[in-house]
Formats: structure tokens, C-alpha cells, sequence
């Protein structure tokens, strides 16, 4: 589902995370806000999840990579999400790209990102990370 680029806005529908065969969600720039629904990271079939430059805020689930084992690209930059990195994202391991810039995340980089053999991009810049 590519919606890039379009005036969208309010919170993202929680039916999305109905569309089990999903495997490309791209809703970036756009004018959503509020969280992003925990649903989506519950569809096995995601490989792309692209939701970077909108409004959106809240935290990021701590098991966010339990029941997406096969997603590449995880690109949240440019929203108004805080709290830590979640450590669990090694369980993306087929993760190539990884982009949490111009957020509001604290705390440190968990070092189980050092595990994503994977990992071509990294990009965890304008954030409030610290150590």
C-alpha cells in the first residue's frame, strides 16, 4: 500500500493491520498524528514499513519485531516519537535499513542492533540519545 505525499490526516486507520497479505506500507509524508497502531507490527507478511515524515508521537512497542521476522525496512524519521529504541529489533534480522532520525528516542542505542548482519543503513541521527 503506497499512500506517500498526499494530504492524509488524523490518527492511522487501526484496520490497516487487517491486510494480512500486506507487504509494503508506505504512509510517508502525510499529515497523520497520533500513535502508531501496535497492530501493524503484529502483520507477518510486512517487509517495508515506511511511515516516516508525519506527526506522529507515542513510543514504540517493546516487542516490535516479535511477529515481523521478515522485515527490511523500518523508516519512522521525522515524527514526534520518544522513549528508547526498542531492544528486540535484533529479531528483525532480515532488517537492511533502519531509519529513527528526527524523533525524540532517549536513552541508548541497544546493542542488539549490532547483531543485524544485515543492516546496510543506519540512521538514528537528531534524536536524544545519550552514551
Amino acid at each position: 500500500m503506497v499512500m506517500e505525499y498526499n494530504f492524509l490526516n488524523g490518527n492511522i486507520p487501526q484496520e490497516i493491520s487487517n491486510l494480512s497479505a500486506l507487504e509494503i506500507l508506505d504512509l510517508r509524508f502525510n499529515e497523520f498524528t497520533g500513535s502508531i497502531p501496535f497492530g501493524i507490527f503484529n502483520m507477518s507478511s510486512l517487509i517495508a514499513i515506511d511511515i516516516s515524515g508525519n506527526s506522529l508521537s507515542g513510543r514504540l512497542p517493546e516487542d516490535i519485531c516479535d511477529d515481523i521476522p521478515n522485515l527490511e525496512v523500518l523508516t519512522l524519521a521525522k515524527n514526534e516519537l520518544y522513549g528508547q529504541i526498542p531492544s528486540n529489533l535484533y529479531k528483525c534480522r532480515y532488517l537492511q535499513k533502519l531509519a529513527l532520525s528526527y524523533n525524540h528516542f532517549n536513552g541508548s542505542i541497544p546493542s542488539e542492533i549490532g547483531s543485524l548482519i544485515k543492516l546496510r543503513i543506519l540512521d538514528l541521527g537528531r534524536n536524544d540519545l545519550t552514551g
